[in-house]
């Protein structure tokens, strides 16, 4: 009793107590900083990377390990290893040997505390014995609960005894601190290992089209309060586009390009473009920052940069990193995509390849103006003093504010020698309607002489355009001396639609003795025996056998146009039609000759299908028969009268005049059949 007094009492009691609490206070924060180091090293696969840079180095430093190379980092790496089965499994291990032992020093303390003190000594919470809500735990709790409330109780029981319960406490600390240093050395060991790591590669690319040099318009009060404070630290006379990014970059001392290299620790890569993406330059080190600054300061939005190619630039760069660790690609550009690939598709290459954009805009965030002709079409080649048709459509972007604005579209033909002036044929003025849906032109003119002839539609530049090749179509026209048009008329049996069509066509050849247009040839494929060599005799315009190769091909004495009826592609061995039909795709492929063809009810189109034809046919055919008649035959159930569709209104097959357009359709007779399938 007296040596405990003399613990318990007096200087040396009260250093035991401050050695106590400071132990436990110290051991708390160690674990927690200890916890803290393992989760952020099992997060990031760095130990300790969240130490400042400058401290990682200096230990680096002390413990003699060579410094990266340029552009790499170091990774630290805490490893365990395995002294009795494997590292995983023997940290389990060590965990558990360290509970039981201290459950196994917690369980003998307590019972030896109870031996020491009397029963009447048990302590109290707010007046209360601690007993009854030990048991209540033993009897509503599992067994983890149990054994860690029942813990907690004994550690508080002991600290509230104080006396020689705290010194018993203390001898218990001591003997499980013994056991963890001892599982310590045994158990798995710590080796910590340095890994060399090259930097990610980050690329800037800056646009130097030619729209980049005009001057910052964005109406928004805070962009031009940043254009207005980056022009004066760059002493800038103008806030051009171009110039104002590379004020951005290298701005003060503490620019991009250096603190990506310093502060995230990631290879900077730099681009320019306008057509095709040309790298300026690297930098992995601050010196060759300010060498890649230079070059950056030197660029120039020229004039003769008038294309601009984002999307193909950013494609370029992705494939030039493919297989690196690209983290991202920064873009500084007024976002104006005249040709190539457009900065939807390319974004969308980017998602697939992981790598994120960044934009930084520059300029007005309205859509750029732009006149735009498309979709201007024109016969290729006509006769002299046929009419000529131009169809297109005029699409107008950036112009959603000024709806009503009337502009010019020209037709001018172009002069056939150096130094002449082109010749204006027609203009028309359109009106805007404040949205991008294509507004509709034509024009008719009348050609009067032969020749090969370039024509050029074109709507003039308007104030602001960007994009400018693309105000202009120019289309050549081939124009010709009215000469006879040589017909081949191929039929399978003599039906309505043959006597018709053939009667139609040699009157045409007749009605000009003088100037005959139209010359006719006609092959039945099966005649009627009986009258066959009367019919050859008394028809100049039956044929007794199909046209050689050589006829068909003639380029000046040949045919230009083949009408093919319903004719049978494979009708028996002795005939020559398999092979005429791989003439007639040559006729058309090589020559360019005209085809027709006239559906029928017994084989064409649907015997076609496997036939030479099928890769010109201008259907696709889906069976290899008709359809079957209706039981009911085809009465007036079946009448139809085909009618134009809206693309066939503007073709000039059917350019009738306003007056006579409708009543000629409305006029026709109705059919009653058509080939399906």
């Amino acid at each position: 009793d007296r040596s405990t007094s003399v613990w318990n009492q007096g200087r040396f009691g009260d250093i035991l107590r401050w050695v106590l609490r400071g132990s436990i206070a110290f051991l708390g924060v160690f674990t927690l900083v200890a916890g803290f180091a393992l989760l952020h090293a099992a997060w990031t696969g760095d130990f300790l990377g969240f130490l400042p840079t400058r401290v990682r180095e200096g230990l680096e430093e002390a413990w003699k390990i060579p410094p990266p190379a340029p552009g790499e980092g170091r990774r630290w790496h805490l490893e365990f290893r395995s002294y009795i089965m494997d590292p995983e499994s023997d940290i389990w291990l060590a965990g558990a040997l360290a509970i039981a032992a201290t459950m196994f020093v917690v369980l003998i303390y307590r019972r030896e505390i109870r031996a020491v003190e009397p029963p009447d000594s048990a302590p109290t919470s707010a007046g209360g014995d601690l007993r009854p809500l030990a048991d209540a735990v033993d009897a509503d709790a599992g067994w983890l609960p149990t054994f860690v409330a029942r813990l907690g109780l004994v550690l508080a029981s002991i600290l509230w005894r104080g006396g020689r319960s705290r010194s018993l406490l203390l001898l218990a600390g001591l003997r499980l601190g013994f056991i963890l240093l001892m599982l310590a050395v045994l158990m798995p060991q710590l080796r910590l290992w340095f890994e060399r790591q090259a930097w990610p590669d980050v690329v800037l690319i800056l646009d130097d089209s030619a729209s980049m040099g005009e001057e910052e318009g964005n109406p928004d009060a805070q962009v031009q309060e940043l254009a207005k404070r980056l022009q004066s630290e760059a002493g800038l006379t103008r806030k051009e586009r171009l110039a104002l990014a590379k004020a951005l970059i290298s701005r003060g001392q503490a620019d991009w390009i250096t603190r990506i290299l310093t502060e995230r620790q990631i290879k900077v890569h730099v681009y320019r473009c306008s057509g095709r993406a040309s790298h300026l330059g690297s930098a992995t080190r601050p010196d060759e920052a300010k060498k890649l600054l230079e070059d950056i300061k030197g660029l120039q939005a020229r004039a003769e940069h008038d294309s601009s190619q984002i999307g193909n630039a950013i494609r370029q760069v992705l494939n030039d990193f493919r297989g690196s660790s690209l983290a991202g690609v920064i873009l500084f550009t007024d976002g104006a995509v005249t040709e190539g690939e457009s900065l939807a598709d390319a974004a969308k290459y980017a998602a697939q390849m992981k790598v994120p954009l960044f934009f930084v805009g520059l300029g007005d965030n309205r859509e750029n103006k732009n006149l735009i002709l498309q979709d201007v079409k024109v016969a290729g080649s006509v006769f002299v003093g046929d009419n000529l048709v131009f169809q297109g459509k005029l699409i107008a972007r950036g112009f959603n504010d000024q709806a009503g604005k009337k502009v010019k579209v020209l037709l001018r033909e172009k002069a056939r020698a150096a130094g002449q002036k082109d010749s204006l044929l027609q203009e028309k003025e359109l009106v805007l309607r404040g949205n991008t849906e294509p507004i509709e032109f034509r024009f008719e003119w009348r050609a009067r002489e032969a020749g090969e002839k370039t024509f050029i539609v074109e709507v003039p530049v308007e104030e602001g355009e960007v994009a400018l090749d693309d105000n202009t179509a120019e289309r050549d026209v081939t124009v010709v001396e009215i000469r006879t048009l040589k017909v081949l008329y191929v039929e399978g049996y003599a039906r309505w639609e043959y006597r018709y069509l053939k009667t139609l066509l040699e009157r045409e050849s007749r009605r000009l003795p003088n100037n005959k247009t139209m010359e006719l040839k006609a092959f039945l494929q099966e005649p009627e025996l009986a009258k066959a060599e009367l019919r050859r005799e008394q028809d100049r315009t039956l044929l007794p056998h199909l046209p050689t190769r050589d006829q068909l091909m003639d380029r000046v004495n040949g045919y230009d146009v083949v009408i093919l009826g319903d004719i049978d592609p494979n009708p028996g061995e002795n005939s020559r039609m398999p092979e005429f039909l791989k003439d007639l795709v040559d006729f058309v492929r090589e020559k360019g000759g005209g085809l027709l063809l006239v559906a029928g009810e017994r084989s064409a189109p649907h015997k076609l299908r496997d036939s030479p034809l099928r890769d010109i046919l201008p259907i696709d055919v889906t069976s290899d028969r008709p359809p079957a008649e209706p039981e009911t035959g085809r009465g007036e159930s079946y009448r139809y009268r085909p009618e134009l569709t809206p693309v066939g209104r503007r073709h000039p097959i059917f350019s009738f005049n306003a007056e006579d357009g409708e009543p000629i359709w409305k006029s026709l007779q109705p059919m009653y059949w058509w080939a399906e399938g």
